[in-house]
């Protein structure tokens, strides 16, 4: 009674094999051999990341067309207002608090001096979504901005997400170099009430 055994050797993408986990993508539907291109990634991708996609596709998108049309530097502020569902309760009202603490004091900052959702202080005109995780139950869906027609490599935020009665809020925005809105937000108010 002979039995063979049969070794195969397969050369592993540990980065696009990273991604398919991210994407909850059946590792075997890659190893018949298909392109991993954005198109099919995208095919593959679970209901609940599609519409966090979706979500912060759509959300970006009101956004940047809307801030073009705002005159002052706080083109933020209005959005809170018209999309105050869009946030959990938590970073809503840190905003506020922060926006309301900036309008007191004219001479100096004492809060936020740059756009918390789009990390910028001079914003592209277009923004897209990128990859996106999960941590924690949450969504990280990095963002890049459109730069001479293509995705900036660079992230520019990563918009965390997460649902709540079957919609989708922000529940904080995390920047290059691993500072966030809420810890940033946090740190100021502790500084307003130093001063």
């Amino acid at each position: 009674m002979g039995g063979s055994i049969r070794i195969c050797v397969i050369r592993v993408n540990v980065n696009l094999i990273a991604e398919l986990v991210a994407l909850s993508i059946p590792l075997w539907v890659f190893a018949l051999g298909q392109e991993a291109d954005a198109s099919t990634l995208a095919r593959h991708e679970t209901k609940p990341t599609k519409s966090a996609r979706q979500f912060v596709q759509r959300f970006y998108d009101a956004y940047v067309s809307k801030i073009w049309d705002v005159k002052s530097g706080d083109a933020w502020q209005p959005m809170l207002k018209a999309k105050a569902l869009a946030f959990s309760p938590r970073l809503l009202s840190a905003l506020v608090e922060d926006a309301a603490a900036s309008s007191k004091s004219k001479d100096e900052i004492v809060g936020l001096d740059f756009d918390p959702i789009l990390n910028s202080q001079d914003p592209a005109h277009k923004y897209v979504v990128g990859t996106i995780s999960t941590r924690n139950g949450h969504y990280w869906v990095k963002v890049h901005s459109i730069d001479s027609g293509k995705p900036s490599e660079e992230v520019a935020v990563i918009a965390e997400v997460e649902t709540h009665h079957q919609t989708w809020r922000f529940t904080n925005f995390v920047y290059p170099g691993n500072q966030d809105l809420m810890t940033i937000l946090r740190d100021l108010k502790k500084a307003r009430h130093k001063a």
